[in-house]
């Protein structure tokens, strides 16, 4: 199924070559320097940290988020390159969603991107969905047959681009926010999720490698949707440095956002310029000059 069918005929399996190009984000690392700033995290990740706009302040960052990115994930990213990148420091983006998804979307964008290894099964094993053991024993028949990395038929948005150093820049669009509808909800927070934080703050640490913690902003009304948000919060701050920056920016919904969790390229640049404006923020001994 996986090498004839189209993937509209199979719902339990997700390889997926080229979605949030995560592959070429994983190649672009050995063309990578040791860069100032290292940033981990969902599509809030990858499409919400400039590499281009933190350069004009003097900084090299590398974005390594993927699509749907949770903790687990994140754990076997910073095993394999870590120690390779050699960041300055980290900016880790928390999104409750990633805090309380069971992490299946996000494994299969990795297993299909990235080499099939031990890491990868007992990544299997922590999100235990049928579509991500189909889709490891899919990348694992590709491995083993050495094309792993032949061409496939792109799943590619035309409206995205890839920007060296991990950044996918979204053609500019606008979203209309729409009318919600009853009351405000809680996020259904994983105790899985947050085990797999600590193990991953635990291996930065033994690194020494300094880090904060970020949620990234969203559209006011998916914002207002949420009634645990400041419960979040609180959980995150006793895990080191955070920054919640939903209204902290003069952001609107229906001019900064393309969806109702993205900016657009206008809001990311309000965002990126006023977190890099805030010298308390960035935990560098010395802000390199413009």
């Amino acid at each position: 199924m996986g090498e004839f069918a189209p993937h509209w005929l199979y719902s339990n399996l997700r390889y997926t070559r080229g979605y949030s190009d995560t592959g070429l984000r994983i190649a672009d690392i050995n063309n990578t320097s040791p860069p100032d700033i290292l940033v981990l995290g969902s599509s809030h990740a990858y499409r919400e940290f400039d590499p281009r706009i933190f350069r004009q302040y003097g900084y090299t960052m590398f974005n390594l988020g993927s699509s749907s990115q949770t903790p687990l994930q994140t754990g076997v990213l910073l095993q394999r390159y870590l120690k390779k990148l050699k960041p300055r420091c980290i900016i880790y983006e928390v999104y409750p969603g990633t805090f309380s998804a069971d992490g299946a979307e996000g494994a299969a964008d990795l297993i299909s991107n990235d080499t099939v290894k031990t890491d990868m099964l007992n990544m299997a094993f922590g999100v235990n969905d049928i579509v991500v053991y189909n889709t490891l024993a899919f990348a694992w028949y590709r491995e083993v047959t050495h094309r792993s990395h032949a061409a496939l038929p792109p799943i590619l948005d035309k409206n995205d681009t890839y920007v060296p150093g991990g950044y996918v820049e979204r053609k500019m669009e606008y979203y209309t926010p729409d009318i919600p509808k009853g009351k405000p909800v809680k996020w259904k927070l994983k105790n899985k999720q947050f085990a797999a934080f600590a193990q991953n703050l635990a291996f930065i640490k033994s690194l020494r490698i300094p880090y904060i913690l970020m949620y990234a902003p969203i559209p006011r009304v998916s914002y207002n949707r949420r009634k645990n948000n400041n419960e979040f919060s609180e959980r995150m701050a006793a895990y080191g440095p955070y920054y919640n920056f939903n209204g902290k920016v003069p952001l609107n919904d229906s001019l900064h956002f393309f969806d109702n969790n993205h900016l657009n390229q206008q809001g990311v640049a309000l965002f990126n310029k006023a977190l890099l404006s805030a010298d308390t923020v960035l935990p560098l001994k010395q802000k390199p000059l413009k």
